[in-house]
């Protein structure tokens, strides 16, 4: 496996997602972590609803827009929770999805690895989101490229998508690697021709279709590391 390039997914990989809990507080106050954690189950899936929908009316406007997506997962979630949201309400919180902070340790680890390989986002975030979050987090000259879904016009897991990263950086697809903490992800990306490398945070490891991660670290600062062995084994 030579992997040269490396992109990354940035919800709940690089950002966490539970930053989102202070716009959720000022809407909803302490039931925020409650909303949090219905949201959180439902965003991912909303983005697979919204690729199978496209080719209604009622699917198009979200098509690739993860604030007008993460909106009505919020939704979705204060309903079933019995808290009063309205749609502008739900908008202003998804807003926050452009605002997360780094995971622990995160900023520390890609300066180590951008010394040694070209970085890339690849999200779900649309292109304004993509640039706030890095601005926000002070990563942005970590990053050689922000890959968004809008330019594939459709969301993950969609193959589209994945060919986005090797054709930014004009590279052989099994050069390139995702690194994701969604197993569904790291799958895609395999099927995809790209590697997989999954950030487990110490989850255990399983398969999606029968398809595991080529690659496994616990935490982002391990994958310097990782990295280095796979290029020793590869020579």
């Amino acid at each position: 496996m030579a992997i040269k390039y490396l992109s990354f997914d940035a919800f709940g990989t690089v950002f966490n997602i539970e930053g989102i809990r202070k716009q959720m507080y000022e809407f909803v106050g302490a039931r925020d972590l409650e909303l949090y954690q219905r949201f959180q189950l439902r965003l991912a899936p909303y983005n697979w609803y919204a690729n199978s929908v496209q080719q209604y009316d009622a699917g198009k406007k979200y098509s690739a827009d993860i604030y007008l997506v993460g909106a009505s997962a919020i939704l979705q979630a204060a309903g079933e929770l019995g808290i009063d949201l309205n749609e502008k309400q739900a908008h202003e919180i998804s807003l926050g999805l452009g605002k997360l902070p780094l995971f622990p340790g995160m900023k520390e680890a890609l300066v180590e690895l951008h010394k040694e390989y070209p970085l890339a986002i690849l999200s779900n975030g649309t292109p304004e989101c993509l640039k706030s979050l890095v601005q926000n987090a002070g990563v942005e000259e970590e990053f050689d490229m922000l890959l968004s879904v809008k330019s594939a016009g459709f969301f993950k897991p969609d193959p589209k998508v994945y060919e986005l990263a090797p054709k930014a950086f004009k590279a052989p697809t099994h050069e390139v690697a995702l690194v994701s903490a969604n197993d569904w992800d790291t799958s895609a990306a395999h099927m995809a021709g790209l590697s997989g490398i999954w950030l487990s945070r110490k989850r255990r490891v399983t398969s999606v279709f029968g398809i595991k991660p080529d690659l496994v670290v616990n935490e982002m600062g391990d994958l310097p590391g990782a990295l280095r062995g796979l290029s020793k084994a590869a020579e």
